[in-house]
C-alpha cells in the first residue's frame, strides 16, 4: 500500500495486476510521488498489439516498435484504452487510475535486471532504470496543477523523487 499526498492509500500491485489485462500491456510499473495525489505508469507494451494499433491509427507500415512507443497518438490511444478498461471493466476507483503513462521500448527481463527469476517485476530497479521518465511525468503533472500559495511546497514538488515501494 502506498500513501498519496492527500492521505489516501492505493495498492500499486493490485492496480498493476488489473491493468495487465490490457492487450497493450506486457509489463507495467505504477508509480507514485509523495507530493502528488496522482499515479503514473511506465509500460513495456506488447509489441504485436502496439504494431496493430499503429496500423489502425494510420501509421506507416514501416514504423518501428520504438517509433510507436514515442508516438503521441499511439500513447494517447493506449492511455484512453487503459482508462476505459480500468474504470468500466475492472472497477478501479479514479484515484487508482494512472493519469499519465510512458511507453518504453525495452523488454523487461532477467538479463536487464527488471524481472526476477519468477518473472516478477523488481520495482526498485524499474524505478531506478526509468527515473528520468517518471520524474518528467510528475513534473508535467505539477506544471498543470493549480498554483499553490506556498512557493516552497511547489519547489519541493518539482524536486521530489518518486516514492519506491518494495513488494
Amino acid at each position: 500500500m502506498q500513501k498519496l499526498a492527500n492521505g489516501e492509500f492505493v495498492s500499486l500491485g493490485k492496480i498493476e495486476s488489473s491493468l495487465r489485462n490490457s492487450p497493450f500491456v506486457e509489463n507495467i510499473c505504477v508509480c507514485n510521488d509523495r507530493f502528488s495525489n496522482h499515479l503514473t505508469a511506465v509500460i513495456s507494451p506488447n509489441q504485436r498489439a502496439l504494431l496493430e494499433l499503429g496500423g489502425r491509427l494510420g501509421k506507416s507500415a514501416d514504423a518501428s516498435f520504438e517509433e510507436l512507443c514515442f508516438d503521441e497518438a499511439v500513447k494517447s490511444a493506449v492511455f484512453q484504452s487503459l482508462k476505459q478498461l480500468a474504470i468500466s471493466e475492472l472497477g478501479l476507483k479514479p484515484k487508482e487510475v494512472p493519469v499519465a503513462i510512458t511507453l518504453v521500448k525495452e523488454t523487461w527481463d532477467q538479463d536487464n535486471g527488471l524481472l526476477t527469476a519468477a518473472m516478477k517485476m523488481k520495482r526498485k530497479q524499474v524505478n531506478d532504470f526509468y527515473q528520468a521518465e517518471i520524474q518528467t511525468m510528475f513534473e508535467q503533472l505539477a506544471q498543470t496543477a493549480p498554483a499553490t500559495s506556498n512557493s516552497s511546497d511547489q519547489q519541493s514538488q518539482e524536486t521530489s523523487t518518486p516514492n519506491v515501494a518494495q513488494q
